[in-house]
């Protein structure tokens, strides 16, 4: 059930980016009819109309290097503690700090790229004491890439990472529980998500 939500949210954030991004070709082409006219009354020629591509409304949303060219950064904070969290539930970062290339989706704490390269991707999770282990998890695309730990006791503990990732457009990075039911993440800014785009292929 869980793996058809965040399929279900893949899809409304691919659908939000599809929507963007076709805004953005209708203001593109409505700039270049008015430059077209322009340029048609400075010459004297009144008949010449720019026709728009019958596909300028379909964008590939599998090949997003062509809709983004330029930094890709985002830093995420976690402001509010989150508790009662399930396993394979994300663990979500509500204050974004950056977000370059508007890759980081807050709501769902997924980092969804938008062009193919080399990723450089950390978190680091604070948890109040607990009875309880607790294992946190960096995912792409449904793949457990490095994990977490925090110990049972009567102190806080905290785990981190940093990695290194080949990441495809289209490709989601983020941070989940993992192993153990009812955790909690503390917030008050010491748990961050961060990843830049460390070079485009």
């Amino acid at each position: 059930m869980q793996l058809v939500e965040r399929q279900q949210t893949q899809l409304n954030i691919l659908e939000d980016l599809l929507d963007t991004q076709t805004r953005h070709i209708s203001d593109l082409e409505h700039k270049l009819q008015t430059l077209q006219n322009d340029e048609n009354v400075e010459h004297g020629t009144y008949n010449l109309t720019l026709k728009p591509s019958p596909h300028s409304h379909v964008i590939k949303a599998v090949d997003k290097r062509q809709g983004h060219e330029g930094p890709v950064a985002f830093t995420a904070i976690k402001v509010g503690n989150q508790d009662n969290i399930g396993i394979n539930q994300n663990i979500l970062f509500d204050h974004v700090e950056l977000n370059e290339g508007n890759g980081f989706h807050v709501n769902q704490g997924v980092f969804i790229a938008p062009t193919t390269g080399i990723y450089v991707f950390s978190f680091t999770i604070m948890r109040h004491p607990m009875n309880s282990y607790m294992h946190a998890d960096l995912m792409l695309n449904g793949r457990i890439i490095a994990k977490a730990h925090g110990a049972p006791g009567s102190t806080w503990d905290q785990g981190s990472h940093t990695v290194f990732l080949n990441v495809h457009a289209g490709d989601d990075v983020w941070v989940q529980n993992a192993d153990f039911e009812h955790e909690y993440v503390h917030g008050d800014m010491f748990s961050s998500f961060s990843g830049y785009l460390l070079y485009p292929l």
